[in-house]
């Protein structure tokens, strides 16, 4: 609805980028989801979620190859922020992991979240849930965007495969990568689109300098 308010104003995307399940939203907007159909698969979704044995996320202020190797098996990078990371996985060996960082002067942050999304604990899901998104209608996008799993523009078989979208479940959010990305068109404005700051903040650090 605040993307639709913003546009109405004459302000239009030439681009855009999603956030972990607002990749769902520039979905939506791109064109590829109605919203009707948006709504079902968000249900759906966080119906399926919901079987599932609890998770835990956590914020990391590593990047992705210094936090690697302080990870225990069960614990994945859900989040590539670029300069810090949100690593998930089961809630006793998150919580183990938090203890280890502390030990070393990392202060991590819990995520107020109940399961691990964007980890292979989705997995049990996954075909169920692409098997709904058979029933949906998937247009190519109207809009460039990008994609999570890539870091990457969403291509038209991306965006309309079924299982795109039951690996966004499992995978890496790709963020530095797709931020990096839009950073190289010409004369980027970026606007945030939600409830906070959340993303203008991490955008900051890739500005410095400019």
């Amino acid at each position: 609805a605040l993307a639709k308010l913003i546009m109405s104003w004459g302000i239009k995307p030439r681009a855009m980028i999603g956030y972990s399940f607002g990749e769902y939203t520039a979905a939506c907007i791109s064109g590829v989801f109605t919203l009707e159909d948006a709504i079902k698969v968000i249900v759906a979704r966080g119906k399926l979620i919901g079987k599932l044995p609890p998770g835990a996320m956590m914020s990391v202020p590593l990047t992705r190859e210094d936090i690697k190797p302080h990870l225990p098996a069960e614990i994945f990078i859900a989040i590539d922020n670029g300069p810090s990371c949100i690593v998930a996985g089961p809630v006793e060996a998150l919580a183990a992991a938090r203890e280890e960082l502390k030990k070393q002067r990392c202060i991590c942050v819990l995520m107020p979240n109940t399961h691990a999304i964007h980890t292979p604990m989705m997995k049990p899901i996954a075909e169920e849930f692409e098997t709904y998104l058979e029933k949906i209608v998937l247009n190519k996008p109207g809009i460039p965007y990008i994609s999570n799993l890539t870091g990457d523009w969403i291509t038209p078989g991306e965006a309309t495969a079924p299982r795109y979208w039951a690996a966004h479940l499992m995978e890496t959010v790709r963020f530095d990568e797709g931020i990096q990305r839009l950073q190289e068109e010409p004369n980027p404005v970026f606007i945030e689109i939600g409830p906070g700051r959340d993303l203008n903040t991490l955008l900051a650090r890739y500005k410095q300098g400019d």
